[in-house]
């Protein structure tokens, strides 16, 4: 009779790879595990912890597990020996060919067998049938592995190609800020070297994300193509041999895997380094360069107080809709408050052309107005357009400035 193991496989399987242990390592907390996939989940958790019990350890190289090792170096080389040898198509106990199947011992067995006192009232069915059945139910535990390695070849194709467009993205970013840059003085160079700095920044990061995402779907990937393999491998052996790999076979192909997640916020924050560009990095300028503008003199019919504007005594009917245009922006109750007025212009519009006016202000581009952070720039967007049309209409003895609205 052939010699059995003294324990069963299930025993000498690693609970990470739920494969034979190879160089099993001894823990503190006494669990056993392979070496190299206590590296792996060592690096993937961040922290030294046994895989089993969660237990905190604290050497960082576990002794070898001698005496387990040597049981799984037995079993695969006696394991070894049984295939080379060829599957055993006979009953051990009776010399008869096994050509049955017990359903309640889930066992080949032969005729005697099944006459006998330990599978006499158990349900047998013929051998081909029973590794048929089997098969169908390894089969369909295969299927959603099979999906989950599409999915995650989807995942790491979509991660490939975000990839490559971050860095498309910093590339095209870069050039436009570069562009708009140009535009400037020697004045503005820091300024542009700050921002591509924060935007290779923001690259390199984004990127180094998306890289470890990528690495992640590839070990995934990989761990589960070799379990497909091996269970393909199990499909393709003979009856025998498959049905008394049965158990193994079907945990591996029972394991529940988690959907990779889905992957958001990857993409670099463009409208962070483009919106209002040139206006923001003009308004920036402000803080470095020293006001230039005179003293306010009567003569100018102003009186400026504070950064609100009211616009009052103009002629009647021009008076009624830029006031109306300016309470639809602040609210009718800024306009109607008591709030001491910045701008009052006491002078005749009898020459200004009411139809040009509301024509240049509707050709206005909004076209970058979602490039706008915030609403304040968006307000400060506005006031420009508003005050450079004004200013071509409306014959001021001085010019208006942002300030003065």
């Amino acid at each position: 009779m052939e010699s059995k193991p003294s324990l069963p496989e299930e025993d000498l399987c690693c609970t990470v790879c739920c494969d034979i242990f190879r160089d099993p390592v001894f823990l503190s907390c006494t669990h056993s595990v392979c070496k190299a996939c206590l590296k792996e989940f060592w690096k993937q958790k961040g922290s030294r912890e046994c895989p089993m019990c969660r237990k905190r350890l604290s050497m960082d190289n576990p002794p070898c597990n001698l005496a387990l090792k040597n049981l799984c170096d037995a079993y695969l080389q006696e394991k070894g020996q049984r295939y080379s040898a060829g599957p055993d198509v006979h009953c051990s106990l009776h010399s008869e060919k096994l050509k049955l199947f017990c359903l309640d011992d889930k066992q080949s067995i032969c005729v005697v067998c099944r006459d006998s006192k330990n599978h006499k009232k158990h349900d047998c069915i013929p051998i081909d049938e029973a590794a048929l059945d089997h098969k169908e139910e390894v089969k369909m535990a295969l299927k959603p592995l099979k999906d989950m390695l599409e999915v995650l070849n989807e995942v790491k194709l979509t991660c490939d190609q975000t990839a490559e467009h971050i860095k498309t993205q910093a590339q095209h970013t870069e050039k436009q800020i570069k562009e708009e840059f140009g535009k400037l003085h020697q004045f503005l160079q820091d300024e542009e070297e700050a921002r591509i700095a924060a935007l290779r920044k923001e690259e390199k990061q984004k990127s180094q994300t998306m890289t470890k995402k990528i690495e992640e779907m590839s070990r995934e990937i990989s761990s589960l193509s070799d379990t497909i393999r091996a269970i393909e491998k199990e499909l393709g052996a003979d009856d025998i041999s498959f049905l008394q790999n049965f158990k193994a076979t079907v945990k591996k192909a029972k394991c529940t895997l988690s959907n990779p997640e889905k992957i958001s916020g990857s993409l670099i924050h463009v409208a962070k380094y483009l919106g209002n560009l040139q206006f923001r990095v003009w308004e920036k300028m402000q803080e470095i360069v020293p006001s230039a503008s005179h003293p306010v003199r009567g003569s100018d019919e102003c009186d400026i107080h504070q950064r609100r504007c009211h616009i009052s005594h103009c002629d009647t009917e021009l008076s009624v809709e830029l006031r109306d245009m300016f309470a639809s922006i602040w609210g009718r109750n800024t306009v109607a408050s008591k709030r001491p007025p910045l701008i009052t212009v006491k002078r005749s519009l009898k020459h200004f052309s009411k139809q040009a006016f509301l024509t240049d202000l509707a050709r206005v581009s909004w076209k970058d107005i979602d490039l706008i952070p915030s609403v304040e720039d968006a307000w400060l967007f506005f006031k420009s357009a508003f005050l450079t049309i004004l200013n071509k209409h409306v014959p001021f003895k001085k010019k208006l400035n942002q300030e003065q609205i």
